[in-house]
C-alpha cells in the first residue's frame, strides 16, 4: 500500500511519479503529481513494470488481482505516451477514484487508463489532453488467448463502470 500526501515532481524519461507493483496494490495520493519526461506517468499501478534505460522499450504486466487508486491532487504530464493514472488488474479488479484534474500535454498522452476484468472509474475533475492522438479515459476488458495461436486474442467478460465529470 502507497500512501503519498505530499506533491511529487519528476523529470526523468520513463519515470514515474508513484509506481506501485504487485498483485494487491493500493494507491492514495493527496498530493499534487508533476511529470515532464516521455513515458512518464503520474500514477502507475500493476504488477510490473520497467523502462529499458538503453532502449526506451517499455515493458508491463498488468496481470494483477486488485488495484485500487485514490487520487485528490492535481496530475500533470508533459512528455508523449503519458498517463496521468495507469491502473492495471487483468486478473481481477480495477478501481480508479480521480478527485483532481488531469491534463496530459504530449503525443499518445491519456488521462486515465484502467485494465481489467472488471473496471469502475470514478472521475470528479476534468480531464484535458492536449497532444495528438490523446485521449480522457481509455479502458480495456482482460484478453485471452484463443486457441493456440498468440495473436488470436478474445476479450473475456467483465464488467465497466465509467462516472466522470468533465472530459
Amino acid at each position: 500500500e502507497v500512501n503519498s500526501i505530499g506533491d511529487i515532481s519528476v523529470s526523468e524519461d520513463g519515470a514515474g511519479a508513484i509506481v506501485a507493483l504487485g498483485n494487491d496494490v493500493t494507491v492514495n495520493s493527496t498530493g499534487a503529481l508533476t511529470t515532464s519526461g516521455d513515458l512518464s506517468s503520474g500514477i502507475i499501478a500493476m504488477r510490473d513494470y520497467g523502462v529499458d534505460p538503453n532502449t526506451g522499450d517499455v515493458s508491463f504486466d498488468d496481470a494483477a488481482q486488485s488495484v485500487s487508486v485514490t487520487s485528490e491532487g492535481n496530475i500533470t504530464t508533459a512528455g508523449d505516451g503519458s498517463l496521468g493514472i495507469a491502473a492495471g488488474a487483468g486478473a481481477g479488479t480495477a478501481t480508479v477514484t480521480s478527485v483532481g484534474d488531469i491534463t496530459t500535454v504530449g503525443e499518445f498522452g491519456v488521462g486515465i487508463g484502467a485494465a481489467g476484468q472488471a473496471v469502475t472509474i470514478v472521475s470528479d475533475g476534468s480531464i484535458t489532453t492536449s497532444g495528438a492522438y490523446g485521449h480522457g479515459i481509455i479502458v480495456a476488458g482482460d484478453f485471452a488467448m484463443v486457441g493456440e495461436d498468440p495473436e488470436a486474442m478474445a476479450p473475456v467478460a467483465g464488467d465497466i463502470t465509467i462516472s466522470a465529470g468533465d472530459v
